[in-house]
């Protein structure tokens, strides 16, 4: 009975030496396990990190489509005021044109009452010699007058 205890006992060594080698592979297992969860767990951080960085991403996206807006309305209403502008300035240019024609008449009438004006001071001036000598003659003729009134 002895031999087959020792056979038992033997043989449960054996069975002990296999579970021992089989909680090795376990915990080596287990090892492998929580580095691959760990490496597991530093990607889902960098995943969330990455979400993140989109999350900001399309917010500012979000604001660059506001500012885009934005600016397409400025471009469009200043797009008006030019041609207005435009359309103004062609107004303007045509009115200086009348303006540069009405001046050229302006400034021939302007010659033409300068002309006028010379001959009317010729004649006043002439007129003036002429009453100056008329008034002379009037003097003159008083005195005559005058003279033979007393002579007489």
């Amino acid at each position: 009975m002895n031999k087959k205890l020792d056979l038992i006992i033997a043989k449960l060594e054996e069975h002990d030496k296999r579970f021992d080698q089989h909680d090795k592979k376990f915990e080596q297992q287990d090892k492998r396990f929580e580095l691959q969860d760990k490496k597991f767990e530093l990607l889902l951080a960098r995943h969330d990190d990455h979400d993140k960085n989109f999350e900001r991403m399309f917010s500012r996206l979000g604001q660059h489509e506001d500012m885009i807006v934005s600016l397409i309305k400025s471009v469009a209403t200043n797009s008006s005021c030019i041609e207005e502008l435009q359309t103004d300035m062609k107004e303007v240019k045509t009115d200086m044109k009348e303006v540069k024609e009405d001046v050229k008449y302006i400034k021939g009438d302007v010659s033409q009452l300068k002309e006028n004006q010379q001959i009317m001071l010729l004649m006043q001036q002439d007129q003036q010699k002429i009453l100056e000598r008329l008034s002379f003659r009037s003097i003159t003729h008083e005195a005559d007058i005058a003279e033979l009134r007393r002579i007489k």
